[in-house]
């Protein structure tokens, strides 16, 4: 009976010892590498999983067409944890979720053909339930957000007073917000450059602009409109001196009607979506400058004495703290991804995407107003695309604003591909069902383009107009009517819904000529706002040209850091308190 017993604890013993290596049979552990592929944000991701007698001892990220930046996140942390825990079911990175569910996707779809027990390496989330409370900690100026306008600023406090301490706090793991899948252009007016390519507004023309864009009736900021014109040259140049991907050989007008000429990012081609390393290289110059930039590190709330704000509350992947500060400068983008705002602040636009950075919760707009400050504005900031995953960007997204023909749910033609495309969203908008249907014939132009929508599920192909009629429910004779009058090319023909996308918001805080945030007209002590967060001050309606968002972004950041360094020089102790400090040492 001993015996028995003996040799039932040693083969337990020995499972044990095998039980976290996975097999694909019941006498050999797997090894050899393998590929799996998922569906990741904007298309497919493939893996390359590396199995050493049942252990993952690699993951590599062969395959991905994901925005640069954000991507690059989930790439560098998921598959690292992965192979540390022996675990797909790691948490994603904050910003990246889809790329992040690819990768374990992918992984899990690997060691699915691998054959080995998907069970040894289902352990659950990682993350961290029993977080640390650090210390207080301090700074001189901390900004919320590293978008285009929080990295701007930034940089323009450490350029004013390389003493400072200042610190960028980021709720997701990478810099950038919406700005890394934006187009990476921007608008400069004043500059050696306007001269150079010879176009250059004065400020009535500026400002006369932004007013006819917005509606004669909206009201606009123009003490700080006419601050963006004064410093606009200044930081620009700044960053072009100092490395920003930049070529005036390719500046182009933001609206046909405007004198802005923007400046495109070198690594800016048709249709291509995101550009991180515009964001980069501004990222670089801040850093060069010795700004600290703290990512994973979401702000929780503002912190006040009663009269002002003394800093913020901040929770990590393992830790919360407070980080109090002289100055706080909020830059935390605007709100479409909230969906109680877009009802609160923009009902009309409720059926449209959100096409955006994933930061964009409206997280400044809620710490502001729970101050006393106002949201004031009307109208977004949007276009076409034909779905999340691509919206408008890349060979075949680009498609979704030139359609062949364009109609409505019920079979009727309308204004579009010659409208600007900041006017697109309301056009979408206002059709029945808030989309509608575009057409492609087959033309060599855009047959690769076409082809390849197709492949990925994002395009119909049809042999005759009958069949895409019945496909997406319209009149078959109005659209033939309507294919004649257009002149649409010859079978095949291709289609897709077009939807309405949010590309940013308008509606936002009210602040000052100095971006001081108000509450009932007075500026809120230490508070102050940037970027998406006070479009409205600016523009409102509709995304009114090209380089609007990076420009009022990068050049409000700027005129914040400023103003918060301006009084942040005030508030220091002068001669006198210095020496009634020292005299009461000596004497005490």
């Amino acid at each position: 009976m001993k015996r028995t017993l003996a040799v039932i604890l040693a083969l337990v013993l020995t499972l044990a010892c095998f039980g976290t290596a996975a097999y694909a049979t019941d006498t050999a552990p797997v090894s050899g590498v393998f590929t799996g592929t998922a569906r990741a944000m904007k298309g497919d991701l493939t893996v390359e999983v590396t199995l050493e007698e049942g252990q993952i001892t690699n993951v590599e990220v062969v395959e991905t067409v994901d925005s640069l930046g954000i991507k690059d996140a989930a790439i560098a942390s998921v598959p690292r944890r992965i192979v540390e825990q022996q675990n797909i079911e790691v948490d994603g990175v904050t910003g990246a979720t889809m790329t992040s569910l690819g990768i374990k996707m992918a992984v899990k779809n690997a060691l699915t053909e691998a054959g080995v027990d998907l069970a040894a390496f289902q352990k659950g989330s990682d993350a961290v339930t029993d977080k640390q409370e650090l210390a207080a900690q301090s700074a001189d100026i901390v900004i919320v957000g590293s978008g285009i306008s929080g990295l701007s600023a930034s940089i323009e406090a450490k350029r004013s007073n390389p003493d400072l301490n200042v610190v960028v706090l980021e709720r997701n793991a990478y810099t950038g917000g919406s700005s890394r899948v934006c187009g990476g252009g921007i608008w400069v007016v004043g500059s050696e450059h306007n001269k150079e390519v010879g176009i250059d507004p004065t400020l009535d023309e500026f400002l006369s602009f932004f007013q006819t864009q917005s509606g004669e009736d909206a009201e606009l900021n123009t003490a700080l409109m006419t601050n963006i014109y004064g410093i606009s040259a200044k930081v620009f140049d700044y960053f072009f001196e100092n490395g920003l991907p930049t070529d005036p050989a390719g500046v182009s007008l933001g609206h046909p009607d405007s004198k802005l000429p923007v400046f495109w990012s070198t690594y800016n081609t048709t249709g291509r979506g995101g550009e991180s390393r515009y964001v980069d290289s501004v990222q670089k110059m801040a850093e060069d400058l010795g700004v600290e930039i703290r990512l994973e590190n979401k702000v929780l709330s503002l912190v006040t004495d009663g009269s002002a704000v003394t800093g913020v509350e901040v929770e990590t992947p393992d830790s919360f703290y407070q980080l109090n500060a002289s100055k706080v400068i909020l830059c935390t983008g605007g709100f479409t991804q909230n969906r109680d705002y877009v009802t609160e602040y923009a009902p009309d636009y409720l059926s449209s995407l959100a096409f955006t950075g994933p930061g964009g919760k409206g997280d400044g707009i809620k710490w502001a107003t729970e101050l006393g400050g106002e949201v004031f504005g009307h109208g977004m900031m949007g276009l076409q695309g034909f779905n999340l995953n691509i919206g408008y960007y890349g060979e075949v997204g680009t498609l979704s604003g030139n359609p062949d023909l364009i109609v409505n749910a019920d079979t009727e033609c309308f204004e579009f591909a010659s409208l600007f495309y900041g006017l697109k969203l309301k056009q979408l908008l206002d059709q029945p069902g808030s989309q509608a249907v575009g057409i492609y014939g087959s033309t060599e132009a855009h047959k690769e383009a076409l082809e390849k929508g197709v492949s990925m599920g994002w395009l119909k192909k049809f042999d005759t107009l009958e069949e895409l009629a019945a496909a997406f429910k319209l009149d078959p004779d109005k659209l033939s009517a309507a294919a004649q009058e257009a002149e649409l090319a010859e079978a095949p023909y291709y289609a897709a819904t077009i939807r309405p996308l949010f590309i940013g918001s308008i509606p936002g805080l009210r602040v000052d000529a100095n971006c001081r945030v108000l509450a009932n007209g007075e500026p809120i002590q230490n508070l102050y706002a940037a970027g998406e967060l006070i479009f409205a001050n600016v523009f409102q309606d509709h995304y009114p040209s090209s380089g609007s968002g990076m420009g009022t972004s990068t050049y409000t950041g700027a005129i914040a850091a400023d103003a918060a360094i301006a009084t942040h020089e005030k508030s220091k102790p002068g001669l006198t308190a210095y020496c009634q400090s020292w005299l009461f040492l000596i004497y005490a």
